[in-house]
């Protein structure tokens, strides 16, 4: 009866990791284009598409999150310019969809630092539904330039 039990339990867990686990890779996000903008500009535009590799259809979010990813750390503003900012977008099978990051340099971001990103797809329950991209931007102290 024990052993059952084990047994059964694992059972349970595996394919509950697996299911996970595939749920994980059905969404995956790339970059479509690059800021063109001088690094001593305050804005820069990210344009991201998010392909549903699945077979249906996938309810998520866009979801940002500021990261330390160099020694030398400073914050930027991170704003979605599409629709798709916070709130949840539906993407057919086997489609794509695009969105914008625009990072900004405030008053607040000290010169010769990095900002960082992660961006990645959750699903209604926070869950991560994609792969994580780092998007990572320099800016300069625009006094060093020659």
């Amino acid at each position: 009866m024990k052993k059952s039990f084990c047994l059964i339990t694992f059972l349970i867990a595996s394919f509950t990791f697996s299911q996970n686990k595939q749920q994980a890779s059905t969404l995956h996000i790339s970059i479509s284009e690059k800021s063109n903008a001088p690094l001593s500009q305050q804005v820069h535009n990210y344009t991201y598409t998010v392909t549903n590799n699945s077979t249906k259809n996938i309810n998520y979010t866009i979801n940002t999150k500021q990261i330390i990813c160099k020694e030398k750390y400073s914050k930027m503003s991170v704003k979605m310019l599409n629709s798709s900012s916070n709130k949840a977008t539906n993407i057919n099978s086997r489609d794509s969809k695009s969105f914008t990051i625009e990072m900004r340099r405030n008053h607040l971001t000290k010169l010769d630092t990095w900002s960082c990103v992660q961006i990645n797809a959750i699903d209604n329950n926070g869950i991560p539904i994609s792969n994580t991209i780092t998007l990572s931007q320099f800016t300069p102290n625009t006094r060093n330039f020659q």
